[in-house]
Parts: structure tokens; C-alpha cells; sequence
């Protein structure tokens, strides 16, 4: 595999904000009298194109100006004027007068389409105007289906008496991500996915001094980035060019690594934290590849150049990557090479046949594969390669049912009530049979006969075990590695030794909860499916709750919980309250 990178300034500049400064006092230059004059000093701003236009998703033109605000520092880095002026629409001209007064040494902000004076409420110096940052976007694509850029530029400039004229170059806060991805014959590309883009950005670029990494300002649920939706190409061909639509993306302020000397070592272990990065997914008859592309890899200079070392998207830019994917990547470090059919991989799709692969517009996908090991119990039933979860809850979407309709029952036989217990029982089968035995036979309204015969997604492949009832160690593994729930930075957290385990943050029992990063995490597999017209149950932050079928007790058995409150959780529950099936299958 062969990446091929080139990168341009984005526009060359982009657009010159021209901006007279006229006062009534005399040419003479700064006194001892003059100094700390107020003098009423007029901006005429003239915005000039340095290259073609190019629209953005929508189409509202991606270098029109609907909005600016104007602020003028003193050499002490005070601000002495200001000005907001709406109601725009150009991409030539408009005139704002600004009070100020005359000063040497100040500098000129002129930041357009933040859309609101309120952003620099209370901004008095440099300092404070350092930290202010655009409104953060709920999701990585935001930023693209906007309807107009946030730019911004400044330059250092006396004030005197008499005419003032200066040149504000103003530039672009986001950058332009283009990627062409181009497989040797006989190799068919799949999809892609971008992953750790910036959700905020700070207005003014004084974040971005060589050799510092920028965190991001987080969004309202706590996160500095976020991934764009895995594409899933419904009829791919072998051998065919696959370009993505524009990616627009805020800066990525990840760092440098000195030792990444060639492309081959810009990998995951080489990588800085939250370096933003491509996933291309490629596959022959024999066997499939995820292609790991770390992005940046260029200066920032007027005229960039390649630096490996540099991992770095910096704002304004308009990036330009061809990726050449010439083999499986077996030994390549950037690739995770799988044979196909042989072992699973966790998030692969398994298909009515009996097969399991990534996206095969050929095949129909029955469920999303979330473990690829079973238990010893299961691997005696030969169901030897993993769990796949259903793409439905058994019966209506919204349906819920009683575990049993009466307490004071066992029909497992097995209880579970410690935490390793909860996390380490994958015997759902085993259970659900059970379930179905001693209770449905006994006329008991039961669970294991509702994950069993009544979902809807009644497809059984052959060799496997049929529809059934989760164990709680199998909804474990569901939020772990479908829902991405155990990083470096997501641990779990054992709120008692009996009955409970739940997820926060930064290890941090009391912190913020992440679930919604769960449920999103797992609906990023149900999303793909449903824009090639499957029928999926997608789950939500309202507290749903699902059954398993591990009993903690003869009065309660184990769930898992998307509570409302952001809480991820698994524990048990009276077996007389309702909740949804979600089936699972082994295979």
C-alpha cells in the first residue's frame, strides 16, 4: 500500500479584508498629547477572492461573509474599539464605523460568521479573546452541512491621525479534506470512515504555534472529537476508483512524532493521541483489510511541504490525499489484515448464509457480530466462532415483556452475583433453553420464548444456534466491543461487589457518564445497514432496558440500561417489570 499526499493553501489566502482606518486628527505621529486621544476611526472592508469560489455541502457559498466582527487591541493588548456588523451577504464589500482612538502598536481582528456579537461579550484583552472558541458541533459532520464558514485574520498596525489603510487577511477556520482511494485490480474498496475530527475550534490562531498540541473545546456531552459515520458502498467493484465526498474539518492540533520517517511508521503506535485519521475498507475473495491512513504529514508554511513526522490539520488548508491500496497490508503495520472465514472480527456482519464478512450487497446481513470467541458450553455445541446480535428487538420495536410474570423462580438454576460473574457468563443459550423449558412449557409468559420464537428477524442460519436470550456477560461484551466502552480512557467502574457495573469517564466513579458514546457506538453498525434499506432497531438514551437472561436471584434477574441520565449500566431488576428482547445468535 502506497499513500500519496499533496496539499495546497486553501485558496491561497482566500479572501484580503481591506479595512480604512480614517480619524480627524492630524498626520503627525504618536505625543506625548496625542497619545490616548479618542478619535472616531471608520473600517471600510473590501473582501477580495484570491481564487475561484467553491460551495460547501449546502448551497450557501463557502467564502460569503453574512456577519464581522471588528476589534481593535492597544500595544498592551487592550481592546479600544469595537464593532459587529449583520445582515451581510457579500463577498466584495461593506463599509462599519469603529470608535477608537490613537495608538501605536495595536492590532486588528476582524473575525467573520460566528453569527452572534454575544461570542466576544466581555472580551477586553488579547488574552481573553484567545480563549474564545466557535459554538462546538453536535456531530463530526456539522461542520460540513453548515451554512457559512467562521474566518478570521488580524494584523499589527498603528494608529495615527489622518487616514489609516491596512490589509486584514482573513482565513478560513476549517479545512477541505479530499480523498481519492485507488485499489489494484481485484481488490474491491467497501467503505470508509474518518475518525478523530475536532468538534470546536478556537477563533484566533495563536493556538496553533509549532510544537503544541490543542485540545478542542468540548460539545455539550463532554467530547473534544468525534467520528463521522462509517459509509458502507451498497454495490462495489473491483478495481474502481472510490472518491468520498469533501470532507470540512476544524483544525487538528495532534502533534509531531520525530521517529515517523516514512509513511510506513505513521501507525496507531506511532500516532499522538487523537491524531485524525482514515479507515478504508477493502476486501478480494480471499481475504479483507482495514487500511489505517494518519492524516497531516505537511507543514504549515505559505508553501507547504511534506513532513511525515507531523500529524497535524492545520486550519485553512485544503488537503488532498491519494491512497493506493496495491495488497491485503498483511505485513504492513497501518493495516489489520483478516482471511476471510476464518476468524471474525468484531463489528463484521452476519449473513444469512452462514457466512460473516464486512458489506456484501449480494448477501443479507441477519446480525452484527460482537464476540469472536464462545464459551466452553457453546464450542460443545460447535458453535465455535462468535455472537452476533440481532438488527431487531423481538417483537414490535417498542414492545416489552416480563421476564416472568411471578418472582420466586429459578428456572436457570445459576445465579450470578458478582461482578467478574456478570462480565464473564456467555451461557445465554444455555439459559434461554431453560427459560423455555421450565417456563413457557409451564404456561409463564417468559423472555427465552420471546428471544427465541417471537423476533422478527426470523432468519436461522444453518450451523448456528437460533434467536435467543443474551446472558448479561454477553451484553458485556455487546457494550465493550460494539459500544467501545473499555479504552484507555473509559474504564468500567464496579459500583458494589454484587449486582451492579456501570461506566464512566477518566476512571472516575463520580464523573460524567458516557452511554450516549455507547448507544452511538452501536448504532454507527445499525445506521450503515439501514441507508441500504435494512429495517433496524437503533437504541436510545431513554432509559431502554434490556433483558438478559442471567438470574441474580430468584426475585431479579440482570439487564442493561440506557439510562436517561447518561448512566451505562448492567445490573438486575425485579423479574416482574417489562423490558425489551434484544436476540442474539451463536454461531
Amino acid at each position: 500500500m502506497s499513500i500519496k499526499s499533496g496539499v495546497r493553501v486553501f485558496f491561497h489566502g482566500l479572501l484580503v479584508l481591506v479595512a480604512f482606518i480614517v480619524s480627524s486628527c492630524t498626520s503627525d505621529g504618536l505625543t506625548e498629547e496625542t497619545a490616548g486621544q479618542e478619535a472616531t476611526a471608520t473600517l471600510r472592508l473590501t473582501f477580495k477572492l484570491a481564487d475561484d469560489a467553491v460551495t460547501r455541502a449546502l448551497s450557501d457559498n463557502e467564502n460569503t461573509v453574512n456577519n464581522v466582527m471588528i476589534l481593535i487591541f492597544d500595544s498592551n493588548e487592550q481592546l479600544i474599539g469595537s464593532k459587529y456588523v449583520y445582515g451581510l451577504s457579500t463577498t466584495t464589500s461593506t463599509t462599519a464605523t469603529v470608535t477608537t482612538r490613537v495608538a501605536a502598536g495595536c492590532t486588528v481582528y476582524a473575525i467573520a460568521n460566528t453569527g452572534s456579537a454575544s461570542y466576544f461579550s466581555g472580551i477586553n484583552t488579547i488574552e481573553e479573546l484567545n480563549a474564545v472558541s466557535t459554538a462546538t458541533l453536535s456531530g463530526a459532520a456539522a461542520l460540513g452541512e453548515g451554512n457559512s464558514a467562521v474566518m478570521e485574520g488580524s494584523t499589527p498596525t498603528d494608529i495615527t491621525e489622518g487616514t489609516n489603510s491596512i490589509d486584514v487577511p482573513i482565513k478560513h477556520l476549517c479545512s477541505k479534506l479530499n480523498f481519492s482511494i485507488v485499489p489494484s485490480s481485484g481488490i474491491t474498496i467497501t467503505g470508509y470512515r474518518l475518525c478523530n475530527a475536532a468538534l470546536g475550534s478556537y477563533i484566533i490562531g495563536s493556538h496553533t504555534s509549532a510544537g503544541i498540541t490543542v485540545t478542542p473545546p468540548v460539545n455539550s456531552s463532554g467530547d473534544s472529537y468525534g467520528n463521522f459515520d462509517a459509509v458502507t458502498l451498497s454495490s462495489p467493484t473491483a478495481g474502481t476508483t472510490v472518491t468520498p465526498p469533501v470532507y470540512y474539518v476544524y483544525e487538528n492540533l495532534a502533534g509531531s512524532n520525530s521517529n515517523c520517517t516514512t509513511e510506513q511508521l505513521r501507525t496507531e503506535a506511532n500516532a499522538p493521541a487523537h491524531a485524525m485519521y482514515l479507515e478504508v475498507y477493502a476486501k478480494t475473495s480471499s481475504w479483507h483489510s482495514v487500511y489505517y491512513i494518519y492524516l497531516g504529514g505537511m507543514t504549515n508554511a505559505s508553501t507547504p511541504v511534506m513532513d511525515l513526522s507531523n500529524f497535524n490539520v492545520y486550519r485553512n488548508m485544503n488537503y488532498t490525499y491519494t491512497i493506493n491500496i496495491n495488497g491485503s497490508g498483511q505485513s504492513d503495520a497501518r493495516v489489520t489484515y483478516v482471511a476471510d472465514n476464518t476468524t471474525p472480527v468484531n463489528g463484521q456482519f452476519l449473513f444469512s448464509d452462514g457466512t460473516w464478512g464486512y458489506y456484501d450487497a449480494n448477501k443479507t446481513v441477519i446480525g452484527i457480530i460482537f464476540a469472536t470467541s464462545t464459551s466452553s458450553t457453546d464450542q460443545g455445541h460447535n458453535y465455535t466462532h462468535g455472537y452476533a446480535m440481532a438488527l431487531k428487538n423481538a417483537g414490535p420495536s417498542s414492545t416489552t415483556y416480563q421476564w416472568y410474570t411471578s418472582n420466586g423462580v429459578n428456572p436457570t438454576g445459576t445465579y450470578f452475583t458478582a461482578v467478574n460473574q456478570i462480565m464473564g457468563d456467555k451461557n445465554g443459550y444455555t439459559h434461554t433453553g431453560k427459560i423455555q423449558t421450565t417456563g413457557y412449557a409451564a404456561g409463564i409468559a417468559a423472555t427465552g420464548y420471546v428471544a427465541k420464537d417471537k423476533n422478527e428477524n426470523t432468519v436461522i442460519p444453518t450451523g448456528t444456534s437460533g434467536w435467543y436470550l443474551p446472558s448479561i456477560g454477553q451484553w458485556y461484551d455487546i457494550c465493550v466491543n460494539l459500544g467501545g466502552m473499555v479504552t484507555a480512557s473509559r474504564q468500567s467502574y464496579t459500583k458494589s461487589d454484587t449486582g451492579w457495573l456501570r461506566w464512566y469517564s477518566e476512571d472516575d466513579s463520580s464523573g460524567k457518564d458516557y452511554s450516549s458514546l455507547c448507544a452511538s457506538a452501536i448504532n454507527v453498525y445499525l445506521n450503515a445497514l439501514s441507508t441500504n434499506g435494512y429495517n433496524v432497531d437503533l437504541f436510545t438514551n431513554s432509559n431502554e432496558y434490556y433483558w438478559s437472561s442471567s438470574e441474580c436471584n430468584s426475585y431479579s434477574a440482570y439487564g442493561a440500561r440506557f439510562a436517561s441520565d447518561g448512566g451505562m449500566l448492567l445490573h438486575s431488576t425485579s423479574k416482574t417489570g417489562t423490558y425489551r428482547v434484544r436476540p442474539v445468535v451463536a454461531f
